[in-house]
Order: C-alpha cells, then structure tokens, then sequence
C-alpha cells in the first residue's frame, strides 16, 4: 500500500510538469477549397449579401461516421451575430460560414476588419470565434494580424492577435513548414521582450502548433527557452518541446539538444533553477523513452520495485523502496 502511494503521489506530482500529447488533427481544408467544394443538391446559388453556401458539403464529402454541414443561408452580419450564441456548435458553423464565403464578393478585406474588430469584443466567445475563423481564412490574415499583436498597447487584442497566429498554424497544418519568418520572429519578439504573462502564454501556445510542423517554429521554441526567466513561460515551452518531439521523432536529435542548451543557460538561476533543472530533466526522460514515469509504466503489477527506485533517483528520496 506505502508503494502504491508513493507513486501515485510521484506521478500527480509530475503531471505539473509533463505534457499531454495533442489531440490528432483532422487537416481543415483551407477557405479556397471550401468555397470550391459543391453545395447541397437542391440549395440554391448564393444571392448577393448571403453568405452560407460555401461551407456546406454533401454525404460524398464528409467522412464515415459524420453529417454533412447544411446550413441557411444569412448576411455577414447575421453571422457575425451568432459569433456570442452560447451553443459552440451554432459559433463554429457561423465560423466556417464566414470563413468559405468570406471573399465571395470580393470584399475579403473589409470581412477581415470587420473580423479583427471582434478582438476588442467583450464577449470572451465572441472573441474565441472570430480568432478561429480567421484561422480558418488561413495566412492572408497573417501580416495585418501580426502588425497589430506588434503595436497594440491592449492586452488581451495581443493575446488575441498572437491565438489567431496559432490558429492558422492549426487550422492549415499543411501549409505551415511555410509560416511566414516574419510572423515568427514577431512571436519569439513578443514573448521575451512583452512583460505582460498572458501575452507570454498566447505566444507560447501559437508557437507550439507552428512548432509542430515547422522546424523554424520548433528553433524559435527553443530560443525563447534559452532566453527567459519567466517560469511559467518555461513551462509551457518545455512541454511543447516534450510533445512536438514525441510526434516529429526526426526532430528529437535539436529537441534534446535545445533541452540542454537550455539547462546550460539556465544553470545559474538562483530563482527557480532546481524547478527548470526538474523540468528538462522530465522532457530529456520522455524523450529517451527513460525515466521514472516510464518505468511506473513498464512495472509488472505487483511489482513496483522498477518504478520506485526511478523515483527514488530522481527524487533524491533515499530509502523509497523500505518495506514499512
């Protein structure tokens, strides 16, 4: 029974530090593909003002299992208006309605604005919306998107701004090996040299969905580890190395080295260095497939020797495997 304690409270106490793997991606098709896609037999042709009609689909398009999306057709800005209901799936199909329409009539740029205005909305899922369609619209967003996260003395518009980065990455997984350097540059820029946390954080999470496909994103990781001596900030950078690592194994030779370059730089941080040292040292045991966590894992039930002198190793806890 003290075994099976001593673990569960080992583990609870890395899951702080470990990261969960991402939930797989299903490629979103990009808003030019949606509006080329054919609509609904019997649904008429948009008219003038109408918006809808490019982000339905068909069964033949829809995977097993799934419904295809019929939607009626509405004005931008009855869409727009259903960015604050509070059911998710009305936010997401007025999303994707934005999105596949949004340049339908060639006013792509004025539907943009209109959408970065909801940025400054006060409805936090208001806001949550428009930042995905706009991922959903894809890179043509990406200049004015970063030019704003630069020069905005508001918050939460930057945090906002630096989420709808991410979400491109997200929503275009097969197009982001080419993000914009400029985009990225401006992310490391905003996460080391910005004080504000939630800033930080944004960033931090953009980052890690361009990471996952894009080496420069993962260089960028990397960097801001080296450079800042926000733990917070390192925590979440840690994980993202951990998790983009265990899905892109091509990438594990620079993610343990960024790991130990970050060891290096941080090795005489009097403030917090023990925490970072436990925190690289958790990623550089899931990427050699070692560690304590892993040997709880491997452990035969009944047997818990294996998982508890790990633990005890890398606790520094003597005598964790004594018999009571």
């Amino acid at each position: 029974m003290l075994r099976l304690t001593c673990i569960a409270t080992a583990l609870g106490a890395a899951a702080a530090f470990a990261p969960s793997a991402p939930p797989s991606l299903r490629p979103s098709a990009r808003a030019a593909s949606l509006r080329a896609a054919g609509g609904v037999a019997g649904v008429s042709m948009l008219s003038e003002g109408t918006f809808g009609q490019g982000a339905a689909s068909s069964w033949a398009d829809v995977e097993k299992g799934r419904k295809p999306m019929q939607v009626q057709e509405r004005t931008l800005e009855e869409w727009l208006e259903k960015f604050k209901d509070p059911r998710g799936s009305i936010r997401t199909i007025a999303a994707k309605c934005v999105a596949a329409d949004y340049d339908s009539e060639g006013k792509g740029d004025e539907v943009i604005a209109k959408l970065m205005e909801k940025m400054v909305a006060e409805n936090v899922e208001e806001r949550r919306t428009a930042v995905q369609c706009l991922g959903m619209i894809g890179d043509v967003v990406l200049e004015d998107i970063t030019e704003l996260m630069m020069s905005t003395e508001d918050m939460v518009v930057r945090a906002s701004c630096a989420k709808t980065i991410g979400a491109v990455a997200l929503k275009n997984p097969e197009t982001v090996d080419q993000f914009p350097q400029y985009c990225i540059d401006a992310m490391v820029k905003a996460a080391t040299e910005i004080p504000d946390p939630v800033t930080k954080l944004a960033v931090m999470s953009g980052l890690s969905q361009i990471g996952g496909y894009c080496e420069r994103g993962l260089d960028a990781i990397i960097e801001i580890s080296k450079r800042t001596s926000d733990v917070a900030l390192l925590t979440q950078s840690m994980n993202a190395l951990g998790s983009i690592a265990e899905n892109n194994p091509e990438w594990v030779p620079k993610v343990k080295a960024g790991l130990m370059a970050t060891r290096e730089a941080h090795a005489d941080n009097e403030d917090g260095g023990d925490i970072v040292d436990a925190m690289i040292q958790v990623q550089l045991d899931k990427v050699e497939g070692g560690g304590f966590i892993n040997a709880a894992k491997d452990s035969t039930p009944g047997d818990n020797d294996a998982a508890l002198d790990a633990m005890a190793s890398f606790f520094s806890v003597p005598g964790a495997k004594k018999k009571k």
